[in-house]
């Protein structure tokens, strides 16, 4: 099944694709209720973990997946004792669901000290202040 129509967060509207989906679009645009409810924030839920088994001492990845968010924007970061790490980290792009929210994945590549924290840290306008997640081996 092809996707004729959906929500496009940066433009704040519907929009649809061939004459069916902008048929729908062009309705659901009018739908007060539905246009407040997609405008509404939805937090992100995240989860820390590793891609492989890792222990300390041993080089490993470290995956964040920020899930369920609207709008789309949104800040990941992550953290070793509270400093900010920009080395060795990769994420994906923002990605869409289907209902409408948004999934991003970010990576941190390190070699874990025994006693350090380690955090993923999220920025969202849903949320009243950032959201720091820890990892634990």
């Amino acid at each position: 099944m092809k996707l004729s129509t959906l929500y496009d967060s940066r433009v704040g509207k519907y929009v649809g694709f061939g004459e069916f989906g902008m048929k729908n679009a062009k309705h659901y645009n009018t739908q007060e209720w539905k246009m407040a409810l997609m405008k509404s924030s939805m937090p992100p839920v995240v989860r820390v973990h590793h891609t492989d088994p890792a222990d300390y001492g041993v080089r490993t990845i470290l995956h964040c997946s920020v899930l369920g968010f609207y709008p789309q924007k949104v800040q990941v970061s992550w953290l070793r004792d509270g400093v900010d790490v920009s080395r060795d980290v990769s994420s994906t792009d923002v990605l869409a669901n289907e209902d409408w929210s948004f999934q991003v994945h970010s990576y941190l590549e390190l070699t874990p000290r025994r006693g350090e924290r380690v955090s993923c840290r999220v920025e969202h306008s849903s949320l009243s202040q950032s959201l720091e997640v820890d990892w634990g081996p």
